[in-house]
């Protein structure tokens, strides 16, 4: 049940944090997290990764965080 607890925490973090933003709205927000609840279930019925499966790859973020620090209204002032 921790790992559902976990999984559901951050999802729903992922969530609030795209409402913020505007990105989705309220109601898509809850419809996202109904909707990914049976992929959530599934994935914590595989097998875990070992630790020499473990790799990160999210060239979008990274090309977003590059246009960010260049453009004039930013979310962060550092």
């Amino acid at each position: 049940h921790c790992q559902l607890a976990a999984a559901h925490g951050l999802c729903t973090g992922l969530v609030s944090a795209a409402v913020r933003l505007g990105v989705i709205g309220h109601i898509d927000g809850q419809r996202v997290l109904t909707n990914i609840q049976p992929l959530i279930t599934e994935l914590l019925a595989m097998e875990p990764p070992t630790p020499d499966d473990a790799c990160g790859f999210t060239p979008m973020a990274e090309i977003a965080v590059m246009r960010h620090e260049t453009q004039d209204l930013r979310l962060f002032a550092n």
